[in-house]
């Protein structure tokens, strides 16, 4: 209001600049005016905080003292080379991707094994008939299993909110604790920005109060053009954890050989297979196997598979053909441009068929694998 004007005026001009303001605030809007005196005010509170001799000093109090550094989880590894202690990981699998499975036979290891850690493992996304098998061996090893759907009245909101106020308890050490999350979007609509930016910050107060959290989330129904998985969320979520690793499941005889995918990192990390037996048993593998490498090729015979067997034909009803003469004897037989033909000979050398080159000679000649398609 022109009151408050006037006292504000008269507290910081003397009475030859006061006549100046009002003659300049004669004809303007009084929006405007109300505008300049924020200005104003705000000009003269910065000039009162942020002291001459030393401006960089109200930069301090974000600084974190040596007590604060100290308490700080130092680099260590909660799975060795795969799952760094005081990190945010966030694993994506295809839905009975074999996510779940894996890391609730983690927990069950560590609980053997013993060393003092606390594991939380909260999951919502379970069977009751699940739920049950896995909640008593819970009880039996420890666990501190977290079933919010199951228990009446509570949800996974309602554990995001317990887990927000442990962020703001002073002094709380959880450099023994792990949680993991399952999944991700039961707890934050994490396709939505601001909801999904917000469980983020909390995940990330608990790292800084030592805490290891693993989210398992889900990828989106199809990859991409080149196979690759892509999580299902916003862009954000992964610039805002420290590691992001994808899961690729491949069924087997056996049951689904899992094998790892490391997309982003801030530690050292090392891929990794692992088979999940039927009976869902999990047995880590010696050497890794790219599943990925292999759908991607499984894709790509099954778009080749009627010309792969027509080279075969060929090379069948030609012994001792040449490159030159399988070339041009599919050419004729229509099927396809000669650098087609030539491209798929080299791709499929040593899975459908064997190439040899005869000795003192550029000639190479080709013998059928009995591979099936």
């Amino acid at each position: 209001s022109n009151t408050d004007l006037a006292d504000y005026l008269e507290i910081c001009l003397v009475d030859e600049e006061q006549e100046y303001v009002w003659s300049l605030l004669a004809d303007m809007p009084q929006e405007l005016i109300d505008l300049n005196i924020e200005a104003v005010i705000e000009k003269n509170v910065a000039n009162e905080q942020i002291p001459d001799d030393d401006p960089l000093g109200v930069f301090d109090v974000f600084q974190a003292s040596e007590d604060q550094l100290r308490a700080l989880t130092d680099a260590s590894f909660w799975i060795q080379g795969f799952i760094p202690r005081g990190h945010v990981t966030l694993i994506a699998a295809p839905p009975n991707g074999g996510k779940s499975t894996l890391f609730w036979d983690y927990y069950r290891q560590k609980a053997v094994a013993g060393g003092g850690e606390q594991l939380v493992y909260i999951n919502a996304d379970i069977g009751a008939s699940d739920a049950k098998v896995i909640g008593l061996e819970a009880i039996k090893l420890g666990i501190k299993l977290l079933l919010p759907d199951i228990v009446p009245g509570q949800n996974m909101r309602n554990v995001a909110e317990m887990m927000h106020k442990m962020t703001l308890k002073e002094g709380l050490d959880l450099s023994r604790t792990v949680f993991v999350i399952d999944t991700l979007k039961k707890m934050a609509n994490v396709i939505e920005k601001r909801e999904s930016r917000a469980l983020m910050a909390m995940f990330r107060a608990l790292t800084m109060r030592g805490a290891t959290i693993i989210l398992l989330a889900h990828t989106n129904k199809y990859p991409d053009k080149d196979g690759n998985l892509i999580y299902e969320g916003t862009g954000d979520l992964r610039s805002d954890v420290d590691n992001l690793i994808y899961l690729y499941p491949e069924r087997t005889d056996d049951g689904v050989l899992v094998a790892s995918k490391i997309d982003k990192a801030r530690a050292v990390l090392e891929d990794k297979t692992w088979l999940i037996m039927k009976d869902r048993t999990v047995i880590e593998q010696d050497t890794y196997t790219d599943v990925k490498s292999l759908k991607v090729r499984r894709q790509e015979i099954k778009k080749d598979r009627m010309l792969i067997a027509e080279i075969r034909d060929i090379i069948e009803s030609h012994p001792g053909a040449s490159q030159k003469d399988i070339l041009e004897l599919g050419v004729d037989a229509n099927l396809g441009a000669r650098k087609t033909i030539w491209k798929k000979l080299n791709i499929y050398d040593g899975e459908f068929w064997e190439s040899t080159q005869k000795s003192h000679s550029k000639e190479v000649t080709y013998t059928v694998i009995d591979t099936p398609l």
